[in-house]
């Protein structure tokens, strides 16, 4: 409910601060006083759209008693409070806070539209819209618990079925199928940092060997080649110089003999280093290598790089082929969701159906005590699709005379008869809803009398449930309230206008001009 309300610079208005009781709230006033204005400030309050005037740099917030659907969504918002202040700047932009932090007016609305429910000439229509109309049939049919259970599988139905729409089942093939190349790549060369590391440093001793073992094979072909080589023709020679021994110097014979040897010996280990030597494919080591650079060129440039490369290719072929299976069977999936969410809505419209009979009959009673003999009932259409709040369609409809055809309320009643429609069905919602606080503007408009009695009485059995805001004219309601309040307005060099909360003897007085100076005394 609403607990304070302050304002500065609202239209006409001054400085102003009100506090409100939590049951009936009446506000009176003349003819163009501006208590509408009142009305439309917290319809902007609350996140309202729609063009009022409000004057320029005006400043309102109001202190809120949270029920218990506001304190559910305000924790949602990390803000788990029993009450907020509420504040709305004006301006060539204007400003909503909560608690003192900036929201969006969308915000606003969403977390205060089932805080207050406005009976007002320009918000009337809007209660009785789809959704709004389909609520009052949940509330009083205890729809609770069915719809939740509703709009869980309604949810996961639209999520599964966006999911089939993100993703085309022959692209995501080709997406596959690109994937299981692009890792079998990776497998055929059973890729690693260390690997690649090893191999630089095999390729350089395997072509160091490679070298070497060439040029002792070179060595050894000049050693040991029977034509070529000078070690032969060496020992030919050294037959022919053994027979002039004595004629040479003293060794020289031992000399040539020692070459010899020195020629086998080195012939000897240039064929044990040859068969030592570790025989490695030197073209196969660079042909790895080059798949490695490959790999790099296109993946790195680290080796690093093409290694995350490889463990996200084939996550993301693991995710893809269980999305595609999933995706392949969803369609039966999506089929027993879909009959299990027709069962539920199905079950909302039937209770919807009878509902709406209970809350015409009742709220038809309350009609005639406030001298409207209009028929309603609700004309519930069962659609074939599914929406979120199932396969209801409906419109409030009326019979406002004996052999009329029925029509919309919206298209027929007056903003008072609408106004007065309203009222009972909030009677007939009364015990079912968990509202913060109503509010009444025009609802005595073309009503007089004992009817005017009887409509007093009737907000007065409301405000006992929730707490009631309303803008009369008729006396008959002013006496039942729980606080009264007046606008008046002067008439100085400049229009000016205040509110004030009436004491006993104030109310008497205001009474009093309300039934055109005639003493009035409240029972």
């Amino acid at each position: 409910m609403i607990v304070k309300l302050r304002g500065e610079n609202l239209l006409f208005f001054g400085s102003f601060e009100i506090d409100f009781h939590p049951g009936l709230n009446v506000i009176t006033g003349e003819t163009g006083a501006g208590k509408s204005v009142l009305v439309r400030a917290l319809q902007a309050l609350c996140g309202v759209k729609d063009n009022y005037d409000l004057g320029g740099q005006f400043y309102i917030e109001a202190l809120i008693s949270s029920s218990d659907q506001v304190k559910e969504k305000l924790t949602e918002m990390g803000l788990e409070t029993d009450e907020v202040v509420v504040s709305l700047s004006g301006g060539k932009r204007w400003v909503h806070r909560i608690n003192g932090k900036m929201y969006p007016r969308s915000i606003v609305n969403e977390l205060l539209q089932e805080f207050a429910r406005f009976h007002t000439q320009n918000s009337q229509n809007s209660l009785l819209r789809n959704n709004c109309l389909l609520s009052m049939l949940d509330e009083f049919g205890s729809n609770k618990e069915t719809l939740a259970l509703y709009t869980d599988v309604y949810k996961k139905l639209r999520k599964m079925e966006q999911e089939i729409k993100e993703y085309d089942l022959n692209d995501l093939k080709r997406e596959i199928e690109f994937l299981q190349e692009e890792v079998k790549r990776f497998e055929r060369v059973n890729i690693s940092e260390q690997e690649e590391k090893e191999l630089e440093i095999r390729f350089k001793k395997a072509s160091e060997a490679r070298n070497l073992r060439r040029i002792l094979s070179e060595l050894m072909e000049i050693l040991e080649n029977d034509d070529l080589s000078p070690m032969n023709s060496l020992r030919q020679l050294e037959r022919e110089i053994s027979k002039y021994a004595e004629m040479l110097p003293s060794g020289f014979c031992d000399l040539i003999a020692e070459l010899l040897r020195s020629s086998d010996e080195i012939s000897r280990l240039c064929r044990n280093v040859i068969d030592d030597l570790e025989e490695e494919d030197v073209d196969a080591l660079e042909q790895k290598m080059w798949i490695y650079n490959d790999l790099k060129r296109r993946y790195g440039p680290e080796m690093k790089d093409v290694v995350n490369y490889y463990d996200s290719a084939k996550q993301k072929l693991a995710d893809l082929k269980l999305r595609f299976e999933r995706l392949n069977n969803i369609s039966e999936e999506i089929k027993k969701i879909q009959d299990q969410a027709f069962k539920l809505a199905d079950n909302l419209h039937e209770n919807r159906v009878e509902a709406g009979k209970k809350i015409c009959s009742e709220a038809e009673r309350h009609l005639k005590d406030l001298s409207m003999n209009a028929k309603l009932y609700f004309e519930l259409l069962r659609m074939n699709s599914l929406r979120s709040t199932g396969i209801t369609s409906v419109e409030l409809m009326t019979i406002t005379n004996p052999g009329s055809e029925p029509m919309p309320v919206r298209a027929v009643a007056s903003g008072g008869e609408l106004s007065r429609l309203m009222l009972s069905l909030e009677l007939v919602l009364a015990d079912k809803m968990n509202l913060g606080t109503l509010i009444f503007d025009e609802i005595d408009s073309g009503i007089s009398g004992m009817v005017g009695n009887v409509l007093g009485e009737k907000l007065k059995t409301v405000s006992n449930k929730f707490q009631t805001v309303v803008v009369t004219h008729l006396p008959q309601i002013a006496c039942l309230a729980d606080r009264h309040f007046v606008v008046e307005k002067r008439q100085t060099d400049k229009t000016q206008m205040s509110i004030k909360v009436l004491a006993e003897d104030e109310r008497n007085s205001e009474l009093t001009r309300m039934v055109g100076g005639l003493t009035f005394k409240k029972e």
